[in-house]
Formats: C-alpha cells, sequence, structure tokens
C-alpha cells in the first residue's frame, strides 16, 4: 500500500498488536506512538456504540498492555481511502483480530496530516459478520 493513510492505519495497528501481546515495553515514550496520534479532542464508537473520548481510550490501552498471547494478530484488510482536502482523509478498512476467538469490525477513520505527523481524528467501528 503506497497511501501515506493507509500507511498510517496500518503501522498504528502493527502498534496496537505488539502493545496487547506485550511485545513492546510499557513505558511512556513506547505509548507516545498511540498518544501523540490522537487529536486533544480525539472519538472513537466502539462496535457496542460505547463513544470515548482520548482520555478513556489511553487510559484503557495502557491497562490493556499485554493482556493478549503471543498469537494473537491485528490484520488491516480492504483499507480505502477518501481524500477531503491534501492534509485529511476518510480511511475505511477492515480489521480482524485472531486469538481465541476471530472477531472482525469494519472502521471509518478521519486522519489528518499535520506538520508534527498524522493526528486521528475520529473512529467509529462496526461489528462485521465472520467471512
Amino acid at each position: 500500500m503506497s497511501n501515506k493513510f493507509i500507511r498510517e492505519v496500518i503501522e498504528l495497528h502493527r502498534f496496537f498488536e505488539r502493545w496487547l501481546t506485550g511485545a513492546i515495553e510499557q513505558t511512556q515514550p513506547v505509548f507516545a506512538r498511540l498518544k501523540g496520534v490522537l487529536a486533544e479532542d480525539f472519538r472513537m464508537i466502539e462496535p457496542s456504540g460505547k463513544d470515548l473520548n482520548r482520555a478513556e481510550l489511553l487510559d484503557a490501552f495502557w491497562h490493556a498492555h499485554g493482556v493478549q498471547a503471543e498469537s494473537f494478530t491485528i490484520e488491516v484488510r480492504r483499507p480505502q481511502v477518501l481524500l477531503i482536502d491534501k492534509a485529511t482523509a476518510m480511511v475505511t478498512y477492515q480489521e480482524w483480530q485472531t486469538g481465541a476467538d476471530t472477531t472482525a469490525r469494519i472502521s471509518s477513520a478521519l486522519i489528518s496530516e499535520t506538520d508534527q505527523g498524522f493526528q486521528w481524528q475520529h473512529v467509529h467501528e462496526t461489528w462485521l459478520a465472520s467471512e
């Protein structure tokens, strides 16, 4: 995938996978990968409908370090980009998580590119039926 927004989605989900399996250290410098890309007014709507703000999501992820087995994987499938302007895109993608169970969701993410890097503004996830 050559699109910069798709690369960001894939790279952040690799971070999630490594964080959740404990493959990377639970330190603030490592966690800065996530903290640095979430906009101050970030919102995420989970598949259950729960609406999380930035602080709630960061707290949940901090405490989820190492909760998954080493075999846990996250795969981003079928990413598509809708450019809103030169620096902002709506990216849709399927997120397949495989561990004790396999779950799949379709996500829409509003991402901007700034001088400081990418900023995730909003994510909305909906459960997908397994293929």
